[in-house]
């Protein structure tokens, strides 16, 4: 079975249907950078780390558009065409010069070690845990020694919510037809780069950005070796 033309049809039907829209009401819709994203680039500020980033599923283009009107050089992917449009309306309605492009973070059209940071808030969850070493392999070879990464992704601390999250506790993944989401433990993400990459911070986050009751993300900050 092809998982990822599943979530690539899937979410390209998504971003078709909102036509241009924006409002608040989650990560789709919103035009507001996510909280998490503003403190990664004061960060990187702080540090004096500037240079190319690369937004994994950038979506609409919200995250890029901050990044960019913080000095760096923005490159946006996505395998949603619909989203691409979006985003680079977006770039364009805020006077920013983005690099958006369709594609998939399993063959990232960029050099090796092109980028000094990379982001990825909504991109990982989607994946199936045989696609793990795969992604992790394609984000290390665009990523200089020394670069940072941001992984932003769902929670097993998520809370029940039907069609979305597992009901049992003792299952932490859900499958509806086709789309997958994955609720990611401290363990499974410390075991899957730990080895590749030093953790900087990390924290599970229950309020705030577009969360609602019962949702949790967990925030981990990196730094490869």
């Amino acid at each position: 079975m092809n998982y990822e033309k599943i979530e690539t049809d899937r979410y390209e039907k998504r971003w078709k249907s909102m036509n241009n829209k924006f409002s608040n009401d989650d990560h789709y819709t919103s035009k507001n950078p996510s909280p998490v994203v503003k403190e990664y680039i004061k960060y990187l500020k702080d540090h004096k780390i500037n240079g190319n980033v690369l937004d994994i599923g950038c979506g609409n283009g919200r995250n890029s558009v901050l990044f960019a009107k913080n000095g760096f050089t923005v490159h946006g992917i996505d395998v949603s065409e619909s989203a691409i449009k979006i985003a680079k309306k977006n770039a364009k309605d805020n006077d920013v010069k983005i690099s958006n492009q369709v594609g998939s973070v399993f063959r990232l059209p960029y050099n090796s070690n092109f980028f000094d940071a990379l982001l990825d808030s909504g991109c990982i969850h989607h994946l199936r845990k045989s696609e793990w070493k795969k992604y992790l392999s394609s984000i290390l070879r665009v990523l200089k020694t020394d670069g940072h990464f941001l992984l932003y992704c769902f929670s097993n601390n998520y809370g029940y919510i039907p069609g979305i999250s597992p009901k049992s506790k003792n299952r932490n993944w859900t499958l509806r037809n086709g789309h997958y989401n994955h609720f990611f433990t401290d363990k499974e993400i410390k075991d899957t780069f730990r080895k590749k990459f030093d953790i900087i911070y990390h924290y599970e986050l229950k309020k705030g950005d577009f969360r609602k009751a019962g949702k949790a993300v967990k925030v981990y900050l990196m730094k490869k070796k």
